[in-house]
């Protein structure tokens, strides 16, 4: 192999190995994108909506209370049916349950969703990070392998100008 093919193997490899990098660096921060968009966007909208859910669902029940009462107080004067009362009931009874389903809705986001959500998105950042380590160090072994042939081939190519052979230079010679 020439020296010129040698030289041409070794832009080769340090073209690739930037390529290898820039994809490793963009997926980093692709990774960094998506936490902080998880962050600054959609954890506080999940959050107040939660919180807007379970704020309404409290205002309903309150009114579905006031309500009954009313209903009850009618229906002692005997100004409403019993069917009336006991409908209203019901009624409290769904929007209670709506209540508690929203409350719980935002519990299971605060204390179970959004901390794994979290860690997935940190593990993944750390993840693309160590990608990119392991590529520089490819990259560098790959251009260091490629200085080394050259290396080789380069001082062959002056041994072989000066009439020696191989046998005569120390292997010192052929490490660059």
């Amino acid at each position: 192999m020439e020296l010129s093919d040698v030289e041409c193997e070794l832009q080769i490899h340090k073209l690739e190995a930037e390529q290898q990098i820039a994809s490793a660096l963009l997926q980093v921060d692709l990774a960094r994108a998506d936490l902080r968009q998880y962050l600054e966007a959609e954890l506080p909208s999940r959050k107040r909506q939660l919180e807007t859910q379970c704020r309404l669902a409290s205002h309903e029940q309150r009114q579905a209370k006031d309500r009954c009462e009313y209903l009850r107080r009618l229906s002692k004067k005997g100004y409403c049916r019993q069917v009336e009362v006991e409908q209203a009931m019901v009624q409290l009874s769904k929007v209670a349950s709506a209540l508690e389903t929203a409350e719980e809705a935002r519990s299971t986001y605060s204390e179970h969703t959004h901390p794994r959500r979290l860690l997935e998105l940190e593990g993944a950042v750390q993840k693309k990070e160590r990608a990119l380590l392991l590529a520089k160090e490819k990259a560098n072994l790959a251009i260091s392998k490629a200085y080394t042939r050259w290396g080789r081939i380069s001082a062959m190519g002056r041994i072989s100008e000066t009439g020696l052979t191989t046998s005569n230079v120390p292997s010192a010679a052929f490490v660059k």
